[in-house]
């Protein structure tokens, strides 16, 4: 399903924007309460512990249908499910007012960064990828550096890799 299929709002550009920041606050909440579980702990049963607690919060009439609401959340519920568990052992950081989950790699001493946002594009993909490859150059990081963005309402994923 297409972006322009989900409406977050009836009414103005104001409201969309104040419903995808507090979305996004949701989706970070999530995501530091899973880091905060110990490591051996963390698993597909406590995501969607954390999303329902978190989720509660949305109000449905702020979608234009109810449909859009269960999208968005069906939609969000698929992409950390699958993100999360990926990088059980990763740890969060908070890089230029963005979530970023990072991972050493095994290998070497590159790092494997993912990113959680509501709605981006490439030019704001690309953006963020360059504030992330700044920060990890500045802590030292050298070797393999992959990063990938997620878009959770229309499902897109931009992808940096980078050797050095």
């Amino acid at each position: 399903m297409s972006r322009s299929h989900i409406g977050f709002q009836k009414a103005h550009l104001f409201i969309q924007k104040n419903l995808c920041s507090e979305l996004q606050s949701i989706v970070n909440n999530v995501i530091e309460g899973y880091f905060n579980i110990n490591e051996q702990d963390r698993n597909a049963y406590h995501v969607l512990l954390l999303i329902a607690e978190h989720w509660k919060k949305v109000n449905v009439d702020h979608f234009s249908r109810s449909t859009d609401y269960y999208t968005v959340l069906a939609k969000t519920t698929d992409t950390l499910l699958k993100g999360l568990s990926y990088n059980e052992g990763g740890s969060s950081h908070l890089i230029n007012d963005q979530l970023v989950i990072m991972n050493q790699l095994a290998n070497d001493n590159g790092m494997r960064a993912t990113v959680f946002l509501m709605e981006t594009n490439q030019q704001e993909s690309g953006v963020i990828c360059n504030q992330i490859k700044k920060y990890l150059v500045k802590k030292g990081t050298t070797g393999l550096l992959y990063i990938s963005i997620y878009s959770l309402v229309d499902g897109n994923v931009y992808k940096l890799y980078d050797r050095k």
